[in-house]
């Protein structure tokens, strides 16, 4: 019985040297793989950076555009306003009076009330 036993021990002892080389070699290339992701986390990381400060500075970009329209706009509006200011007080009809420019046949401004019906802004 003694001589029965010990080739069972014998082969159940190399199955584990068998599985203990397995695991060795999985863990080998599990640890290989690890390595090679956190190289590619890194490399990610490091070509992600430049493409966010460009968008950030297409963004920032974009938005100084904007508000150089809006200042443009704004500016010619200004100007137009005062233009037609000077105008209404260089027109022979009346100087600065609107309600007489309104009658006058060069006008700037339509001819008809301003203020909605009933309402007496004189007063």
């Amino acid at each position: 019985m003694v001589t029965t036993g010990l080739p069972e021990v014998e082969e159940k002892y190399q199955d584990a040297q068998e599985l203990q080389q397995q695991r060795d070699h999985y863990l080998s290339h599990l640890q290989q793989y690890m390595a090679a992701y956190q190289q590619l986390a890194n490399e990610k990381d490091v070509l992600q950076k430049p493409v966010l400060l460009n968008t950030q500075l297409g963004n920032w970009m974009q938005h100084e555009e904007e508000q150089g329209k809006m200042e443009v706009v704004l500016a010619n509006q200004e100007l137009l306003e005062t233009q037609v200011g000077q105008l209404e007080c260089q027109t022979p009809c009346g100087r600065g009076s609107r309600k007489n420019c309104e009658q006058h046949p060069f006008s700037l401004f339509p001819a008809g009330p301003t203020e909605p019906p009933g309402s007496d802004w004189r007063k």
